[in-house]
């Protein structure tokens, strides 16, 4: 079997990650040969890769790449390889290969259900394909098949299992007792052969057996191995199994251009190998990644080149550490020259001090493409946004930031409504709206102090096979509706102040309308709710016609003026804002900066593994 992870061993933080790319690549050979010769009489050579073993952690030498699973689980798909395809089984993360065809195609569907199977196992695969062979010829359906961890001969398949119990028999000299493969199990055709695999710990998989092969789903070319199980959906679940080296190459060219200087390639292969050793988010799915911007883009073959391979090799086993584990090594295109702190991103207050606020001068956000951005809404469609996510205020009257940190990042927004009003706070901020960062300010709105981030209050996630996720976002908050509740005081003279004046900011429509009690009476709407207004001595008070007055500011005059009704935003950055600017880490390697001081800057407190 090939031992893609091995248990890490402490080694005083030393690196102990060889080279095993030769060593692939000699056994290949190797393997090719012994086919031609042994007829794959015996095929589970021990193919053995290293991992990294530093402290109390393990560097992987290989992971697994969603390419569909979950809801994207598919029912069917083909693929193919460079050279000849080798068929086989994937058990964590160890590939044992079963039999190598002369063909390159390879087509896999869904098979459970009912069927013969053969009472005799035989030694291995190509032994039941040949006697599979031999009854396809009688004109049965039949299949070489990989059952229960055994090679068996199966016929099939029947509408259910007492069609099955009918039909067996003796076929070709050969006894067939009845058997149900569950919804785990897959059928595969290639060439002229058919394969049915069913095992509870094992999944079918496919590679190439050209030394420098690939195998390819739809248009997309990848190194590796093509993963394919039910084990975590009734669908087909489709993986590239890969090395780290490969994959952190495909992902530095999915993430920057190749083009930039190789200083930026290697500080990028860093973070994006430190990142893979701490997330854990998509274990229940059976990978590691996705191929996306949910963890890192990742395209295989397309988005790697020779620059980004040589970053990749050049850093290998490299990593970031902060009190002697990985960091979670957070990164994005723009920051917009300043970096977010992982409270205003998260709210949360973990010990990732390395996740901060830093000032960014090398980063030139307005020649970013989407650098600088700004957008528009108007109330309805500020209504139709809060409505789309499950909240009604009624009419939107205003919006505002009322929380901004000390990284400018919005941490809480409010909505004013006609019914209520409602606040996000932290990453809500940005996606309610679909904005590109928090890093925003709304048009004519206040100016709001800026907020430190509170003091540290839970250790860092650990750095384990299952790794601790970062907090999920705080939930969307409700803020309670301000009461404005009038002090009693004698009625207000032209000499006299009420008691306890109360400031509201804000310009709203003042109605007015005629009192022959007092010099003028008016209407005003704050957060939905009416007030009288009585003006006296240059100034509007809130209460009844008989008194009871609390001063309002200066800002609430009757001069017809409307709330807003188009909502402008403007903006800079993008994403979370956490960690390294890709932009920025250009420029710092344009200026003659090493990878490991862009990394020194970006992520403050941490160091490198060697």
């Amino acid at each position: 079997m090939k031992n893609y992870h091995t248990p890490a061993v402490n080694t005083s933080n030393q690196n102990t990650n060889t080279n095993t790319g030769g060593n692939y690549t000699a056994r290949k050979r190797l393997w090719r040969s012994f086919c031609a010769f042994t007829l794959l009489f015996s095929l589970f050579l021990p193919f053995v890769f290293h991992t990294t073993a530093l402290a109390d952690y393990t560097v992987p030498s290989h992971i697994k790449v969603g390419l569909s699973f979950g809801s994207s689980a598919v029912s069917k798909f083909s693929g193919s390889v460079s050279g000849s395809l080798i068929i086989g089984r994937e058990s964590n993360y160890e590939f044992a290969p079963d039999m190598l065809l002369g063909v390159s195609a390879v087509n896999v569907k869904k098979g459970g259900g009912a069927y013969l199977r053969s009472a005799q196992a035989f030694g291995d695969m190509p032994s039941a394909a040949a006697k599979s062979l031999e009854i396809q010829k009688s004109g049965l359906t039949s299949f070489a098949a990989y059952c229960d961890g055994g090679y068996y001969v199966a016929i099939g398949i029947f509408d259910n299992i007492q069609a099955a119990e009918a039909a067996a028999g003796v076929y070709c000299g050969l006894e067939f007792i009845p058997y149900t493969a569950s919804l785990k199990a897959l059928c595969i055709s290639a060439g002229t052969y058919n394969f049915l695999y069913h095992s509870e710990s094992e999944s079918f998989a496919f590679t190439s057996d050209t030394e420098d092969g690939y195998v390819q789903i739809g248009s997309r070319k990848y190194r590796g191995h093509i993963v394919a199980t039910r084990l975590y959906s009734s669908n087909i679940a489709v993986i590239n199994l890969v090395s780290m080296t490969d994959y952190i190459a495909s992902v530095i060219g999915g993430e920057i251009f190749p083009s930039w200087p190789i200083e930026t390639l290697k500080a990028q292969a860093i973070v994006a190998r430190t990142y893979m050793c701490t997330t854990s988010l998509y274990k229940e799915y059976g990978i590691d990644a996705t191929n996306d911007a949910r963890t890192q883009i990742y395209s295989g073959l397309q988005t790697e080149f020779p620059a980004t391979l040589i970053a990749a090799q050049e850093t290998d086993g490299i990593v970031v550490l902060y009190n002697g584990l990985p960091a979670r090594t957070f990164f994005g295109t723009s920051n917009g020259g300043v970096s977010a702190d992982l409270y205003s991103a998260w709210g949360s207050t973990a010990d990732m001090g390395y996740l901060t606020r830093v000032e960014d001068p090398y980063e030139d956000t307005e020649n970013i493409p989407g650098g600088v951005w700004s957008a528009s809404f108007t109330a309805e469609e500020l209504q139709t946004r809060l409505q789309n996510a499950g909240v009604d205020i009624g009419d939107v009257i205003n919006m505002s930031v009322t929380v901004r940190g000390t990284d400018l990042r919005v941490r809480k927004l409010t909505f004013y409504g006609t019914k209520r009003d409602y606040s996000v706070t932290f990453e809500r901020c940005r996606t309610i709206l679909g904005l590109p960062s928090q890093y925003f300010y709304i048009q004519g709105d206040k100016e709001v102090e800026l907020s430190p981030a509170p003091a540290v209050s839970t250790p860092a996630p650990a750095v384990s096979a299952t790794p601790t996720p970062v907090p999920t976002p705080d939930p969307v908050e409700e803020t309670p509706i301000p009461e404005i509740t009038p002090t009693p005081t004698n009625p207000p003279t032209d000499n006299e102040q009420p008691a306890n004046p109360v400031t509201l900011w804000g310009t709203y429509r003042v109605d007015v309308t005629p009192n022959s009690d007092l010099p003028k009476v008016t209407t005003v709407s704050f957060n939905r709710i009416s007030y009288m207004l009585s003006l006296a001595n240059g100034q509007l008070y809130s209460g009844n016609v008989a008194g009871n007055g609390i001063k309002l500011s200066a800002e609430f005059s009757a001069d017809n003026s409307a709330p807003p009704t188009v909502f402008v935003i403007n903006g800079r950055g993008s994403g979370h804002g956490l960690g390294m600017s890709q932009y920025g880490a250009k420029v710092m390697a344009e200026r003659g900066l090493t990878f490991d001081q862009i990394i020194s800057f970006y992520y403050p407190g941490t160091e490198l593994s060697r």
